[in-house]
C-alpha cells in the first residue's frame, strides 16, 4: 500500500513538473510571439539618427564600421536580411547609403518588437538603445549601459522635435476688413446769376456722368 501512495505520489509530481514547464514555455513562447507596434517613418529615421549619434568615434582599425559602428559578425547577418546580399565589412564601410537602410531595416523591426512591451515612447528608445548595445533590452540598469542607452534616448527625444511638423501660428491683432459703403454723389446747384442787364446764366445739369 504504502509502495503504491509512493509511486502515485511520483506520479502526480511528474506532472506537475510537466505542466508547469509547459506553461512556462507557452508564457514565453507567447511573449515572444506578440506583434511588434507599428512606428511610424519619423520614429524609425529619429533612431536611426540618434544611434549615429550615440556611436563611439570612428577611429581606424577598431573592428567596427560606419557611422554606427556595426561589428563584422553582426552587419554580415543584417545586411542578407535587409539589402539582399551579404555584405563584407570593408563595402559596409564604403557604402553609407546600404548601411543606413541596413540600420534603419533592423530599427523599424526591433524598436516596433521593443515598442509593444515598453508600454511608452521613451522607455522603448531607453530599452531598443540597450539592445543595441547589449542584445538584451533589460540590461541597462546602471554603469555605462544606462549611460548609453540614455544618450540615445536624449538623441532620439532631440531628434523627434526637428522632425516635427510645425504649425504656422494663426496672426494676432489684425481686425477684420471693413466694406466701404461709397459716399452719396453731391449735386450740383446752379450757380447764381450775376448782376446787371447780362441775361441769367443757364444752370449746370444735375447729372453726375455729364462732363
Amino acid at each position: 500500500m504504502n509502495s503504491k501512495l509512493i509511486k502515485k505520489g511520483k506520479n502526480l509530481l511528474l506532472t506537475s513538473i510537466l505542466a508547469g514547464i509547459w506553461l512556462g514555455n507557452g508564457s514565453a513562447m507567447a511573449q515572444q510571439t506578440r506583434p511588434a507596434k507599428q512606428v511610424s517613418d519619423a520614429q524609425v529615421n529619429a533612431m536611426v539618427e540618434a544611434l549615429r549619434k550615440a556611436a563611439p568615434p570612428n577611429r581606424e582599425n577598431d573592428g567596427m564600421y560606419s557611422d554606427w559602428q556595426v561589428l563584422p559578425g553582426t552587419l554580415a547577418g543584417w545586411t542578407k536580411r535587409c539589402v539582399g546580399r551579404q555584405m563584407t565589412p570593408a563595402e559596409f564601410e564604403s557604402d553609407s547609403a546600404a548601411a543606413r537602410n541596413t540600420v534603419a531595416c533592423v530599427v523599424r523591426r526591433e524598436f516596433g518588437r521593443v515598442y509593444a512591451t515598453a508600454g511608452n515612447e521613451s522607455t522603448a528608445a531607453r530599452n531598443f538603445a540597450c539592445w543595441w548595445m547589449t542584445g538584451t533590452e533589460n540590461g541597462c540598469a546602471s554603469g555605462v549601459n544606462a549611460a548609453y542607452a540614455q544618450k540615445v534616448l536624449g538623441f532620439y527625444q532631440q531628434q523627434a522635435r526637428t522632425n516635427a511638423p510645425t504649425q504656422k501660428p494663426a496672426a494676432s491683432g489684425s481686425k477684420p476688413a471693413t466694406r466701404q459703403t461709397p459716399a452719396p454723389a453731391a449735386t450740383p446747384t446752379a450757380e447764381p446769376t450775376t448782376q446787371g442787364t447780362e441775361e441769367p446764366a443757364t444752370p449746370k445739369p444735375t447729372s453726375i456722368n455729364q462732363p
